[in-house]
C-alpha cells in the first residue's frame, strides 16, 4: 500500500494505492505519478441565496442552517452569515425610518454608540469582537439594509484571525443585497 495526502479547498484527502506484493517495486513510481495528477476544483462559483424579498450573493461553499432568532443562516468553512428580517409593522413608525435611523436603533439596542456605525462603499455596518462558546474570539460585522417592507440585519462572523482577510469580502457580499 501507498497512502498519499492532498489538501483540497476545504478538506484533506487521503488516497490509498494498493498493489500485489510482487508488483510493489514496479508500481511505486506509477503511484507517485498518479498522485501528482490529483487536482481539486478550486474555482468558487457565486451563488444567490434568497429569503422573502431579499437576495444575497455568497459562494457555492455556503449551506443553509437554522439558528433561533434569525430569519435565515448560512455556513461555510470559515464564515457564518446570520440574517434577520425586521418588518416595518414590528414598530409603529418604522416604515418612515431611513436605514441610518434604523442603524442607530440597532446600535442602541446592542449597547453600542452611534460612533460605532461606519459607511464603507455605501454599506452601513458596525463590527465587534465576541468570545464564542468554544473560547475563541470571533469577529462580527453587522450590515444594515432597507427592503420593500422591512429592514434587514446581516451578521457576518469569522474567527478573529480571519478579520483582515475577510473584512473586504464581507463588504463585497453586503453590496450584493
Amino acid at each position: 500500500y501507498m497512502t498519499t495526502l492532498h489538501q483540497g479547498i476545504d478538506a484533506f484527502w487521503m488516497i490509498n494505492f494498493a498493489a500485489i506484493m510482487t508488483n510493489e517495486n514496479k508500481l511505486h513510481d506509477q503511484f507517485i505519478d498518479w498522485a501528482k495528477t490529483v487536482k481539486f476544483n478550486d474555482k468558487v462559483e457565486h451563488r444567490d441565496f434568497s429569503v422573502d424579498d431579499m437576495t444575497i450573493t455568497l459562494t457555492d461553499r455556503f449551506k443553509e442552517f437554522n439558528y433561533e432568532g434569525f430569519t435565515q443562516c448560512y455556513d461555510s468553512k470559515d464564515v457564518q452569515v446570520f440574517i434577520r428580517k425586521e418588518t416595518f409593522s414590528m414598530i409603529p413608525g418604522l416604515k418612515e425610518y431611513t436605514v441610518e435611523n434604523y442603524a442607530n436603533l440597532v446600535l442602541t439596542a446592542n449597547s453600542r454608540s452611534a460612533s460605532d456605525l461606519k459607511n464603507e462603499g455605501g454599506i452601513l455596518y458596525f463590527s465587534y469582537i465576541a468570545q464564542g462558546s468554544d473560547g475563541r474570539d470571533y469577529y462580527y460585522m453587522t450590515t444594515l439594509h432597507q427592503g420593500i417592507d422591512a429592514f434587514w440585519m446581516i451578521n457576518f462572523a469569522t474567527i478573529m484571525t480571519n478579520e483582515n482577510k475577510l473584512h473586504d469580502q464581507f463588504i463585497d457580499w453586503a453590496k450584493t443585497v
